[in-house]
């Protein structure tokens, strides 16, 4: 048990709804879920632009009526790409969801580049830029976007990532595909190992773009970190989980990776689920009715052993309407989670000064 520390006076308590997290915190016994969309809202412009860019892209490069595609979300538009892009003269087309998943990692690639090199008005890294653009094709967007000084990290005690990265926690899931996160730790002194799920397969023999991290006796560390890419890395396409198929896809394998007896060839290791299932979950940067949130929910949340209540706790960063939030307390009856109702980085800013105290 912690020492009890007498607080002077006027020092602020920590708020209730933040004290189980903070508490688990400085156990180490908190595993962050980190969305996709936090990290196009920090690189990309924000990710509902984004979507909307890239809408415009399909209308525009593919010919697709706006009306057909106005109101889809970005697994709803790839699904909707691959169809189209998979058939021709009724005929089924094989490779279209692999070709969609490449077209959309080039697309966003030109997106930050042009972003970054509007940003440069006074041409201070025209150089930087034409090698870049040189090597475009050669390098993944995660590549491109550090060697482009991307994500530009503020003061350590103000930006989301490094005040993620300084969580003294072995273990870090996300459904992004990009390895921002990891940059993070580096820039925290940290050694940072990315993991990929390969949920897209059963074959054993497979070769994932990154080393299997438990062949040999790797144990996650705070200062060697687990970075768990659930949905994909920028730097293996088929990797993605981007289209609604996929999702589906992904939470079919998943179910079935679960009930599987055999300890070999998991897509999860059981050192995550038992991780997913012994920490409390601090969720960041998704929106309720997303897919990669829906997929978390009932792929990997909703199946977590039941726990003592403060034991383990799931903390969600949301911005809910009412209606969403009695939609998740019908959806999640059966989990004992916490809402803050707000921005990822003002949540984050928040549990670090929380964690000060």
């Amino acid at each position: 048990m912690p020492r009890i520390k007498k607080r002077g006076k006027g020092k602020a308590q920590v708020p209730g709804w933040r004290r189980n997290i903070i508490e688990q915190l400085r156990e180490g016994k908190v595993l962050p879920i980190v969305g996709n969309a936090m990290h196009n809202d920090l690189l990309l412009q924000g990710h509902q632009q984004s979507v909307e860019a890239y809408r415009d892209f399909l209308a525009e490069e593919h010919g697709y009526p706006p009306a057909c595609i106005k109101d889809l979300s970005l697994p709803g538009l790839a699904r909707y790409h691959t169809i189209m892009l998979g058939s021709a003269e009724g005929r089924r087309l094989p490779g279209a969801e692999l070709a969609v998943k490449r077209e959309y990692l080039n697309f966003i690639k030109n997106r930050l580049f042009d972003l970054v090199e509007a940003s440069d008005t006074e041409g201070m890294i025209t150089g930087l830029l034409e090698e870049e653009e040189a090597q475009f094709d050669q390098h993944d967007f995660s590549l491109m976007a550090a060697n482009l000084g991307r994500p530009a990290f503020a003061a350590p005690d103000a930006d989301p990532l490094l005040i993620l990265a300084s969580f003294d926690i072995p273990i870090y899931i996300t459904t992004s595909y990009h390895c921002f996160l990891e940059q993070a730790l580096w820039a925290a002194g940290k050694k940072p190992r990315t993991g990929l799920c390969s949920w897209w397969s059963f074959d054993p023999n497979l070769v994932l773009p990154v080393p299997d991290l438990f062949a040999d006796d790797y144990e996650p560390s705070v200062l060697e970190p687990l970075v768990y890419h659930l949905h994909g890395l920028d730097s293996c396409p088929e990797s993605l989980v981007l289209s609604e198929d996929d999702y589906l896809a992904f939470l079919v394998n998943i179910s079935q990776d679960q009930v599987n007896s055999s300890q070999e060839n998991k897509m999860i290791h059981p050192r995550l689920r038992h991780a997913l299932s012994d920490s409390s979950l601090m969720v960041l940067g998704y929106d309720l009715g997303d897919w990669d949130f829906r997929s978390l929910l009932y792929g990997l949340i909703k199946r977590r052993p039941a726990q003592p209540r403060n034991q383990s706790v799931c903390d969600l960063q949301l911005q809910p309407s009412p209606e969403d939030l009695a939609f998740l307390e019908r959806s999640m009856s059966d989990v004992d989670f916490e809402v803050f109702q707000g921005d990822f980085a003002e949540y984050l800013r928040q549990v670090y000064v929380d964690l000060q105290r």
